[in-house]
């Protein structure tokens, strides 16, 4: 069965722009495998949501987020960035296991301005909320298919891959349906 979420890259109603799982080298390390090369990103992707994102635009997300994550570490070792905020996108940012980060982009809501001009609602979605949906969407897979190094030890890297890419597009469509539940709700 397919299941289709309405996902959006461009700004517009709130919606989920991207969905996504990479390892930053210790669950693959744990395998005696590395990540090797400096363009790696697509390497180290495990799962991305819409899959019909160019190739370009997840590694340099990928890139973007795990530069975020490593510099906010500086700063607070034991409390990395869980989330940013955007004019027109909120962040959130889930550690899922050690060094494999969950990431959930959605579009703030829009309302018309005055002068018909696009007006972001920033403050509409909140963090902890965002990181409960992205921490409930693992653990709805972690209750299937066993945590992370469970599933890769059992099937590889390709099968962890493949059962991501089977599993994840219906918590997604979960998770766009709760999001939007929840805007109706603030908005009565």
């Amino acid at each position: 069965m397919t299941y289709k979420v309405k996902v959006t890259m461009e700004p517009g109603p709130a919606a989920i722009c991207a969905w996504y799982m990479f390892d930053t080298g210790p669950l693959r390390e744990s395998f005696g495998g590395r990540y090797k090369g400096d363009d790696c990103n697509l390497e180290k992707l495990l799962f991305f949501y819409p899959e019909d994102c160019d190739d370009n635009q997840k590694k340099d997300r990928v890139g973007c987020c795990e530069a975020l994550v490593n510099f906010t570490k500086v700063f607070s070792p034991d409390k990395p960035c869980s989330a940013v905020h955007l004019e027109k996108q909120r962040h959130a940012y889930l550690e899922c296991a050690p060094g494999v980060w969950c990431v959930l982009e959605v579009n703030n809501p829009v309302d018309a301005g005055a002068e018909g001009e696009a007006m972001y609602q920033e403050e509409e979605l909140d963090d902890l909320w965002l990181q409960s949906l992205l921490k409930q969407s693992y653990d709805f897979f972690r209750l299937f298919h066993g945590n992370l190094s469970q599933c890769w030890e059992r099937m590889g890297e390709d099968g962890l891959r493949s059962a991501l890419a089977n599993f994840m597009p219906r918590c997604i469509g979960i998770l766009a349906n709760q999001i939007s539940q929840y805007l109706s709700l603030i908005h009565i």
